[in-house]
């Protein structure tokens, strides 16, 4: 029993120290350091064939997140971070479409909404029709 105390006593503090862990945003210089690394890192995929393979996607939504939180930290540059962070959002699409095509689950995801979206609008239609009665 005794060593079950000495255990929480020792783990309890543990705890609250890792609560109090906090995430500062980046510098500026970050932000422009994390930017050029990104801009090249993109540039060079563009100048390759295939080279959207190269890149994983969750690399892509890393870069996305790394860019909007240098959004707000570098005043000066806040454009270039929000087109960076549009370049890599139409990548990540690109990446998930394709998959998507590749698996043939794109045409399913299709088909759904399409039915989806006809049986809403039935629905719709008949209530319309029902409420002028």
């Amino acid at each position: 029993m005794k060593k079950l105390w000495l255990l929480l006593a020792i783990a309890l503090p543990l705890q609250f120290i890792h609560a109090q862990e906090v995430k500062h945003a980046p510098t500026v210089d970050q932000g422009r350091a994390a930017y050029k690394r990104s801009f090249l890192r993109l540039l060079s995929l563009n100048q390759q064939e295939a080279g959207l393979a190269k890149i994983g996607y969750l690399e892509l939504l890393d870069l996305h997140d790394e860019m909007r939180k240098c959004e707000g930290v570098d005043r000066e540059r806040e454009l270039d971070y929000c087109a960076e962070t549009e370049e890599l959002d139409g990548l990540a699409l690109l990446r998930l479409k394709r998959f998507l095509d590749r698996h043939n689950l794109y045409a399913q995801f299709l088909a759904r909404t399409h039915k989806a979206s006809a049986e809403l609008c039935a629905a719709n239609w008949s209530a319309k029709i029902r409420s002028r009665r």
